[in-house]
């Protein structure tokens, strides 16, 4: 990557322990929560080491150039075991990043990658309606990963904190929506 060039973490492939795990090809990998489909790259796989010496790495090759070892390490939490992937500068990550024509998964900070809402001006005119827009576009695909909205009569957590983030974003006419659902629910 050249210095003036900038990528931002949209832009960019991204790979989580769970498709590590899975040691599939890329088609298989993403799926409806990896959306980045359009900066896939050509040819992804992964694999982990023939004889299993040791389970915690995985090998991934991107277009068939050398491969990359990727090193898996769980963590003890309070409901199990939490999985997370070690970036080559010691930093250990939910997710590794491949830029547009990259060739290695890297970390955020080895790459450099910023949001993109991170740098807009949100106070000028453009670029507050850009805030906006991806604000309402991000709440749109979060709607889309909710399979249920009800979990024994009541709003499951995900929904919500769906209705929350509706609220701050000025979505008034969707908690209102809900709240009318959920009302005539409880009259009947």
């Amino acid at each position: 990557m050249t210095t003036k060039e900038r990528h931002f973490v949209e832009d960019c492939f991204f790979l989580r322990p769970k498709d590590a795990l899975m040691g599939l090809r890329v088609d298989k990998i993403v799926g409806k929560e990896n959306t980045n489909t359009t900066n896939k790259p050509g040819e992804l796989y992964l694999w982990f080491e023939e004889d299993l010496i040791d389970p915690n790495i995985v090998h991934v090759s991107v277009n068939g150039n050398e491969p990359q070892k990727l090193v898996l390490e769980y963590i003890n939490a309070t409901y199990g075991q939490r999985c997370y992937l070690i970036c080559n500068c010691g930093h250990r990550v939910a997710k590794l990043h491949l830029t547009p024509h990259g060739k290695e998964f890297r970390c955020r900070v080895c790459l450099n990658l910023r949001y993109r809402i991170s740098v807009t001006n949100s106070r000028s005119i453009a670029g507050g309606a850009l805030h906006n827009f991806s604000r309402i576009s991000k709440l749109m695909e979060m709607r889309e990963r909710i399979d249920r909205i009800f979990y024994r009569g009541r709003f499951t957590k995900r929904y919500k904190r769906f209705l929350m983030l509706c609220g701050k974003a000025g979505l008034n006419s969707e908690v209102d929506r809900a709240q009318n659902l959920l009302e005539t629910i409880k009259s009947h």
